[in-house]
Formats: C-alpha cells, structure tokens, sequence
C-alpha cells in the first residue's frame, strides 16, 4: 500500500511540475493577447469600419478562450495539489500507524 502511495505521489508531482509550466506559459501567452487586443481596439475606435470592429471583437475573442484555458489549467493544478497533500497524509497516516 505504501509503495502504491509513493508511486502516486511521485507521479502528482511530475504532472504538478508540467501544469506549472503550463500556467506560466499561458500567463505569457494572455499578456501578449492582451497588449495586442488593446491595439486592435485602439485601431477600431480610430476606424470605426465594420471590418474594424470585427476585429477587435475576434481579438477579444482570443483574450476570452485564452483567460478560459488558463483558468482550466489553474483548476487542473489545484485539483493536483489537493490530491498530493491527501496522498502525503496517508503516507503520515501510514508511518504513525507502523510505529
């Protein structure tokens, strides 16, 4: 059972490492959509063309499925760190109770 655990908690951390860098890269990501949505709607508000307008809101569209998918991935990594602090309990748990 012990070593079940062990093998658990050592593949929650792996993938606690590979979300972190996700988030990281999808927090870069946001910023870049951010800054360049701000541009797109600086263009249109200038332009006031339908074409303008359609791309500020497909820009704003990015920045939307953008914000969404770091959320989820945020959601993921805490799920993850839930299940690791659970999973070093019962290895505690298992350690007190061999004693």
């Amino acid at each position: 059972m012990r070593r079940r655990v062990e093998r658990r908690l050592t593949a929650v951390r792996d993938e606690i490492a590979r979300r972190r860098d996700e988030v990281h890269q999808l927090d870069e990501q946001l910023v870049h959509l951010d800054a360049e949505a701000d541009h797109v709607r600086a263009q249109a508000a200038a332009a006031g063309t339908p074409l303008a307008a359609r791309e500020r809101h497909e820009a704003e569209e990015d920045v939307r499925r953008a914000r969404e998918q770091r959320d989820e991935a945020v959601a993921r990594l805490a799920a993850l760190e839930r299940e690791q602090d659970e999973l070093l309990e019962r290895l505690f748990a298992q350690q007190e109770t061999a004693r």
